[in-house]
């Protein structure tokens, strides 16, 4: 089988490596063709030769391997102007954003990698594939208001909690089931923990924030309540483990099984400060330690994390 087609090379290009031409081996024959080094489109509006690169979220100067705006993920051990982790020989990142691996370790803490992946991986200690991989929505510094006024200051990332997982289901639909990654890893955390203990019982978690951060459709707003992905509400547990609405003055309430599940967030790093936990009291009710009075909250306990970072959460340098 024969063909008349005839293909015609366009471009080639040997670059330096972070993507920067090698002048006298490089060929164009003036297509037009947009795209370079590590999959990016050239920009030839700054040095009009092809020397910038560009991506969803990133603008690089390919000569010197830096990015024009600092990374929005943080990396401790790293520049936030470095570029494809500083190895361009071994790593790629195609979206100028690199994602994470959290791995849930038996000893309380959570573990981060910075990786180059389009997900964010969730694993179990010792298991070499993730149980969960989540893509994750970036919200712009600026886009949220609450009932004050203020606004978010900085941007953020939110992934979608999935319905149901070890240890846990969800009452909430899937535009109300959004939080920031840390927080997804330390609620994914709690069910494993959960499940140990009380295989035959689900945690229900539910009123997290909406696709865009905002609070859960038919919530009410409270300052950054159930806002910017750092919270859940959870339904109580009866003596049966059942969480259909279950009240605190309930006589089938039960204080073992709700005290436990406030003891499994402590150890996984969210710890007990002002507002941190709420639960309900009152002359009829119950009040579970380390959990703050609040009237509203007599069918939910409710726990975020606004005012404090996650105490387990470790980041590791994945060089």
């Amino acid at each position: 089988m024969t063909s008349s087609k005839l293909y015609h090379l366009s471009d080639f290009r040997y670059p330096y490596p972070f993507g920067s031409s090698i002048n006298t081996r490089s060929y164009s024959a003036g297509s037009g063709f947009r795209f370079g080094f590590n999959t990016q489109e050239k920009d030839k509006e700054i040095y009009n030769n092809n020397e910038t690169y560009t991506a969803t979220f990133w603008e690089y100067d390919g000569r010197l391997g830096r990015r024009w705006n600092v990374d929005p993920v943080v990396k401790p051990w790293i520049s936030p102007f470095a570029s494809i982790g500083n190895n361009p020989l071994v790593k790629n990142d195609i979206w100028g954003l690199s994602d994470d691996d959290y791995t849930i370790k038996k000893d309380g803490t959570i573990e981060v990698k910075k990786t180059d992946s389009k997900t964010d991986d969730f694993y179990k200690e010792g298991e070499d594939k993730p149980f969960a991989k989540l893509e994750k929505r970036q919200i712009k510094a600026g886009t949220l208001k609450n009932e004050q006024g203020s606004t978010n200051k900085q941007s953020f990332y939110l992934v979608q909690f999935p319905q149901n997982g070890i240890g846990f289901t969800s009452y909430e639909s899937e535009h109300n089931r959004y939080v920031q990654p840390e927080f997804a890893a330390v609620l994914f955390a709690v069910g494993i923990d959960w499940n140990e203990k009380y295989p035959l019982y689900k945690i229900n978690f539910g009123d997290m924030s909406n696709i865009n951060g905002d609070v859960p459709l038919n919530h009410p707003r409270s300052g950054w309540g159930h806002m910017l992905g750092l919270a859940v509400d959870i339904r109580y547990f009866s003596l049966n483990g059942n969480t259909n609405r279950t009240l605190t003055t309930d006589e089938d309430f039960s204080t073992l099984l709700n005290q436990q599940l406030v003891n499994t967030f402590i150890y996984r790093g969210i710890t007990p400060t002002l507002w941190r936990y709420i639960s309900y009291y009152n002359n009829k009710g119950k009040l579970l330690k380390n959990t703050v009075a609040e009237v509203h909250h007599k069918n939910h306990l409710h726990i975020d994390t606004y005012f404090q970072n996650i105490s387990k959460i470790n980041i590791v340098d994945p060089q």
